[in-house]
């Protein structure tokens, strides 16, 4: 979620609420081992590294911003997310916090990402991440107006790749091991002037039906689930997938045996139906 303001701003005002980076850095604990992932011009990284003495390392695709930030962090590695290698990169490194400060939604396989960290995350770390709300009211008043339309910043800015709700985003978590939790979110009743007597019709339902609708990003918080519950669950799911294909094999044939027994007692049922046929002529 691009948020060119920053572009040009060294120091992040802690003041500011409303501000999906204020509240990742107030989760931060002081002289943290933090991983931060596309920290653009730094505006995170001074935070964490005068104020919180923090040891930063950051990863940032843009060499541009990699060489405004690398003078506030200890190691900047320039390299695309999604095509690092983890294994080598971090070789024998772990990480107290991992921070996502509206990146995810750039990416095309944010799953797979989540996963990598998985192993540099120390077990009682967290991953922190900011991330917009695709259910919020903006985007659903002008999808009744048929209207999906990209912009230069916001929600749909126009160069995000996926598109995450509640519900979905904490399930990129679960799937790849994290408990997850929304520990905060930004709020925005943000309309277009052109929706204003849509607004009023919308509210009741959405009340009802999206109590997210003021939600503009999510913060989320992850924890690693125990190493150990994690190999319970992988040995369950081989297990469950192994009595699957029991289950299955035996529907085939339970299915092959019924055919079967169709075709061996079809002449007696026929020969049942002459013998009362029989009887109700006598």
């Amino acid at each position: 979620m691009k948020n060119n303001n920053y572009k040009y701003i060294a120091k992040i005002n802690m003041k500011d609420d409303s501000s999906s980076f204020v509240k990742i850095l107030k989760r931060i604990p002081a002289k943290s081992k933090v991983l931060e992932f596309g920290p653009a011009y730094g505006y995170m990284t001074r935070y964490m590294t005068e104020e919180l003495l923090c040891d930063v390392t950051c990863v940032e695709i843009d060499p541009d911003a990699a060489e405004e930030t690398k003078k506030y962090c200890n190691n900047m590695i320039i390299a695309d997310i999604e095509k690092l290698d983890f294994g080598q990169v971090f070789e024998n490194l772990t990480f107290d916090i991992i921070t996502f400060g509206d990146v995810l939604e750039h990416l095309y396989n944010p799953g797979k990402v989540i996963k990598n960290c998985y192993n540099i995350l120390k077990d009682n770390g967290k991953v922190l991440v900011s991330i917009p709300n695709i259910t919020h009211i903006s985007v659903i008043s002008n999808l009744i107006m048929g209207r999906f339309e990209y912009s230069n910043s916001g929600i749909l800015d126009n160069t995000h790749i996926r598109f995450f709700s509640r519900e979905s985003i904490l399930q990129l978590f679960t799937n790849n091991y994290y408990y997850a939790i929304i520990a905060d979110r930004v709020k925005s009743t943000e309309f277009n002037p052109i929706h204003k007597d849509l607004k009023f019709d919308l509210l009741p339902v959405l009340n009802k039906m999206n109590p997210e609708y003021e939600t503009y990003q999510f913060i989320i918080e992850a924890k690693k689930i125990n190493s150990l519950l994690v190999k319970e669950i992988k040995q369950l799911k081989e297990t469950l997938l192994q009595k699957q294909r029991e289950i299955e094999s035996y529907e085939s044939k339970f299915s092959r045996f019924n055919l079967v027994t169709k075709v061996l007692f079809k002449p007696q049922k026929a020969f049942d139906r002459l013998v009362n046929k029989f009887k109700n002529t006598k």
